[in-house]
């Protein structure tokens, strides 16, 4: 029951993230093979999981996993795949220029992926009973379907926020812009041949997939589920058994709710906070350092600084706090030339000081805006390591 709240509760999130329901879609990204053998992919889910591991989060690759469906045609081929595919994509982090503006993402020669834990297939000889897929060792593909879904994986960010404005472009039509849904892949040099549809279940996707695209070809049913027609009894037993369904939802709505409203809270003021955070930032020229620890803490809690780095060096402006760390390397000392009485520093010497500056969001909590280093030292390059000692991730 532990894992069906929290998978109910990740769907929670993106509805609420993403607004209305009504919204809420599935996307046919790409088609391929011979009539008679064709491929369906849908990418069922707007949300894209980080599995970087924690000791790489400042490195220069992420591991992005996106969710992933494939409907077929041929007979000999299982109905359809539910698989979680993740991806090497450039990190955050490694994709900032000397000039600190964002890189485009740039897609050259084969990609490398592996398929994740919980993906699976639905055989045609038994619609009852799925079949695990197993994990698979990463591997490199230059094929047409998985440079997309890599574009997919690795464009979470960018797609996410014109997901985003997209919704708030539609919400007037009542229906989902996918013009203007389009266009914004265009700018992203990505494919735009899209195809929007419903979200929907599983079987409501293999349905769509024959009555709108294949339906000149038979669909192969050798169990006689697609093209039996329900008895009164069975749609009775089918209605017993949706309103026993949607009791057991209720429940867990109510229990996911409860338990992840802080969670779903905190992600709607971290996206609301994004705004005003780069006004606090303004056109400050900042270094590649800077705008390391920005993308890792922006949005972050005090207290999600104080858990890390512990008591700060404080200081309260009414709306704005600045939190201080530093760290101090230092083997000087003074010579004096016994002969001449001249005196000289011998040694190195550097310092660095982190700066936290936070500001309220709009329910009064000090959210991480801006990250200022400053640095001090008699040799170069020795400021650097010593900065380096205080760069840490969120727990």
């Amino acid at each position: 029951m532990a894992n069906k709240i929290k998978l109910f509760g990740t769907a929670l999130v993106a509805s609420l993230m993403f607004g209305a329901n009504a919204f809420a879609k599935d996307a046919l990204v790409h088609m391929q093979g011979k009539t008679g053998d064709r491929e369906a992919y849908y990418i069922t889910s707007w949300i894209v999981w980080d599995r970087t591991d924690t000791n790489n989060i400042l490195g220069a690759v992420a591991i992005k996993e996106l969710a992933v469906t494939t409907i077929y045609e041929s007979a000999q081929k299982p109905e359809m795949a539910s698989m979680n595919i993740q991806f090497e994509c450039p990190s955050a982090i490694s994709r900032i220029d000397k000039k600190n503006n964002v890189k485009p993402l740039v897609i050259s020669g084969p990609v490398k992926f592996k398929i994740g834990a919980h993906s699976y297939i639905l055989p045609r000889e038994n619609l009852k009973t799925t079949k695990a897929i197993p994990e698979s060792q990463w591997q490199t593909s230059d094929t047409p379907v998985l440079t997309k879904l890599h574009q997919y994986a690795c464009y979470n960010y960018e797609i996410d926020t014109l997901f985003r404005n997209t919704i708030k472009q539609s919400e007037a039509k009542k229906s989902f812009d996918i013009n203007y849904f389009r266009a914004g892949l265009t700018k992203l040099n990505m494919s735009n041949d899209v195809v929007i549809l419903p979200q929907g279940q599983a079987s409501d996707l293999i349905l769509n997939t024959w009555r709108q695209f294949w339906l000149e070809n038979e669909h192969p049913d050798p169990t006689g589920a697609w093209h039996t027609k329900p008895t009164k009894e069975d749609i009775e037993k089918y209605n017993a058994q949706m309103a026993k369904n949607q009791a057991t939802l209720n429940e867990l709505r109510g229990k996911a709710e409860k338990e992840l409203l802080p969670q779903i809270k905190d992600a709607q003021q971290k996206f609301a906070f994004r705004d005003e955070a780069a006004q606090v930032r303004g056109n400050r020229k900042k270094s590649k350092s800077e705008s390391l620890l920005i993308q890792v803490w922006e949005s972050k809690t005090e207290d999600d600084i104080l858990r890390k780095y512990g008591n700060p060096h404080f200081i309260n402006s009414g709306n704005t706090h600045i939190l201080t760390y530093g760290n101090t390397y230092d083997n000087t000392s003074l010579v004096t030339d016994l002969n001449t009485g001249a005196t000289w520093e011998e040694g190195a010497y550097a310092s660095c000081d982190i700066n936290f500056i936070t500001i309220p969001d709009n329910q009064g909590t000090f959210r991480i805006a801006d990250v200022r280093i400053t640095a001090e030292e008699n040799r170069a390059g020795n400021s650097h390591r010593v900065c380096q000692s205080l760069f840490e991730v969120p727990n």
